[in-house]
Order: C-alpha cells, then structure tokens, then sequence
C-alpha cells in the first residue's frame, strides 16, 4: 500500500466490509462502485472510504413498498394480504438487504411466510426450493449474487414453484439478457431494483453546480 492512493472497485459486499477498515486506517481513498451492504459504513465513522451507490438498506425497503404500491392494481389484493417471502445469500450484502425488507414489510402488514438465508456458494437449493412451495407466497425478495441465483430460477422451474412476482436486487437480477437468455418468458414476472446504468443517463441534464460543490469539497479535503 505503500505506493498507492486510491483504490477503486469492489463489487462484493463481503471484501468491501474488511477491506474499507483497513484501507482508512492507512489514510488511503477507497472508492467503492458496488458493495451496497449497510456494514460497509454503518458504525464505523470512516474518513477516507466513499462508495457512489444507494446503501442496501434502500433496496429492500423500496423492493417492499413498490410490491405495496402495485398490489391492488396488479393483484386484486391490499397489501395486507399479500404474503411474502425472503430469501437471500447469508453475506452482508444479502443480511442487510433482507433485513430492511423484513422491517418494511411489518410497517407494511404485509404477511412474511418464509425468511431463509443461504450460502451464496451452494451446490443445491432444492431443499430451499421445497421450503417455498410449502409457504405459498405470493412474491419473492430475493437477494443474491450470480450463479446462485440462476441455480435457484432452475431449479424452482423444476420443482414447479409458482408466484406472481419475484423482486431482485441488484448482482445477478441486474445481468436481464443473461437471464432472458436461460429462462425466456419466465423472466417476463421478474423485477429488479438498481441504480439507472451510466448509459442510460443524460449527462445533460445533471445538476452540474451542485457535482461541482461535492467535487470542490472532495479536493479541498483530501487534495
């Protein structure tokens, strides 16, 4: 670290955690692009670790409210009656995310049926997949990373599982050609909560005087 200033990067939540204490313990920049999990900043006071993204904390609550605010339109149901399920990989991406779901979906009443978390490296969630079909929910919040959530579309396929909407955030959802690619119409009932991609935006129409102050402040801070 000796010769480096900044560093850049960092998709996954479980390096972002470790590495942003030691990265600002040396008084080196460590921006992050990714890596949404709460744990990166919650509690720590970190001077010299910055991340350009929305917190996961955010995902699962916008995930639940869009499923409220959709509910009556799209499924004939108050969102009272909705009956949801969580499942996510059991990192800090997936943990955070989860739980701002679980807490939105109690202000809510909306009905949690399952909450089950699993590792991001497993061979097999058929058991999970079984677990599913037993609760009956009517959505799915799923939170992971990609294969694991390929794995599980196939073998919920295979086992038949059936809702009316499954809500990603973000990692694997966020790859849309890659999953119409696999399963075709069955992604027709997915949805994905992200950021709008860098080339979907119109650089015209940016606050340009209010990114300057951020820049000014950012140099004047660490020039």
């Amino acid at each position: 670290m000796d010769k480096v200033d900044i560093l850049l990067g960092i998709y996954s939540s479980a390096i972002a955690v470790p590495l942003a204490e030691k990265v600002d313990k040396q008084k080196r920049l460590l921006w992050i692009t990714i890596a949404i999990a709460d744990g990166v900043f919650k509690g720590r006071d970190l001077k010299y670790t910055f991340r350009a993204q929305v917190p996961g904390g955010q995902f699962g609550e916008i995930s639940t409210r869009f499923i409220a605010d959709y509910a009556e339109e799209r499924f004939k149901m108050k969102p009272q009656d909705v009956k949801g399920a969580i499942i996510y990989e059991d990192g800090p991406y997936g943990t955070g995310v989860a739980a701002s779901g679980e807490a939105e979906m109690k202000k809510i009443g909306m009905k949690m049926v399952l909450k089950e978390g699993y590792s991001a490296n497993a061979p097999d969630l058929a058991s999970l997949v079984t677990k599913l079909k037993a609760a009956r929910p009517d959505v799915l919040f799923h939170t992971g990373y990609n294969p694991d959530i390929t794995l599980f579309l196939r073998q919920a396929k295979e086992f038949g599982l059936r809702v009316k909407a499954i809500i990603g955030h973000g990692a694997g959802y966020g790859q849309y050609d890659k999953l119409r690619e696999a399963f075709r119409e069955d992604v027709d009932h997915i949805f994905n909560v992200d950021p709008v991609a860098s080339q979907l935006l119109d650089p015209k129409k940016f606050k340009s005087p209010e990114l300057g102050k951020i820049r000014d402040e950012f140099l004047a801070r660490y020039k």
